[in-house]
């Protein structure tokens, strides 16, 4: 397998690029940054739960803080659910200053198939063969995740994605739960790991009104099964599937 070779990223804990789009700046994502984390692999229902918490009235934003956009970010956010938050679990020294985020950590995740079906079908699966390598978040994120290798293979590089993220993310959260399990117990859960009090009858409407599918991509996803997954990077993903707690 040919594996592409970007520029060598820096690594956490040495100087990281500065994301540069929308004039966002690295100090800045810690020192206002919001109480709460909710981080995932993307397409792992990161919409839909920051919607859940804006129903039970929680300012929770949906990558309106961890983003390379300046224009989108909020200030004065209770919580924001972002797969682009991941890397900021781990210190980051810029100069002379250490930044570090003292925060709750909490991580959402989602049936692996389900997560690199979806990844398959953003522009049928360009996303995922490196061409935004030199996106300043994806940068970060490929310092943050040394393992994490991308190949011309769209498939190899989304289960990569949906693996490394996790494991990742895992060994730093203090939390975690599958999205397929919310309900109103998990919900009211999610809220005290977050140290917010809501009423259960006010997370039971959320539950009900607040639809599954709410950022459900429009192309055409292929169904992806075990067997489209390249050889090693698939039993990894079975693995780590397994003590999530998933069924193959």
């Amino acid at each position: 397998m040919t594996l592409l070779q970007p520029d060598p990223p820096p690594s956490v804990g040495n100087t990281p690029p500065i994301p540069k789009k929308g004039g966002v700046e690295l100090a800045g994502m810690f020192s206002h940054a919001p109480p709460v984390m909710i981080v995932g692999t993307g397409r792992s229902g990161s919409s839909y739960i920051a919607k859940l918490l804006q129903h039970v009235q929680i300012e929770c934003g949906h990558e309106n803080w961890w983003t390379p956009m300046a224009s989108r970010q909020r200030f004065e956010l209770d919580a924001d659910s972002s797969w682009m938050a991941a890397p900021f679990m781990d210190p980051m020294d810029y100069g002379t200053e250490t930044f570090i985020y003292k925060g709750v950590k909490l991580l959402q995740v989602r049936e692996p198939l389900a997560v690199i079906s979806s990844y398959m079908g953003i522009l049928n699966g360009k996303f995922m063969r490196g061409e935004a390598l030199d996106d300043p978040f994806w940068r970060l994120h490929i310092a943050a995740l040394p393992r994490l290798a991308f190949s011309k293979d769209a498939a190899y590089n989304a289960a990569s994605w949906w693996y490394e993220m996790n494991k990742y993310s895992l060994e730093r959260v203090d939390h975690w739960w599958r999205v397929e399990d919310m309900g109103t117990d998990l919900l009211l859960q999610v809220c005290e790991w977050a140290k917010w009090t809501i009423d259960p009858q006010v997370a039971a409407d959320a539950v009900e009104q607040v639809r599954e599918d709410t950022h459900t991509l429009k192309w055409k996803k292929p169904r992806m099964g075990w067997e489209d997954i390249p050889t090693g990077i698939r039993e990894q993903c079975q693995e780590l599937a397994d003590e999530l707690g998933y069924e193959r």
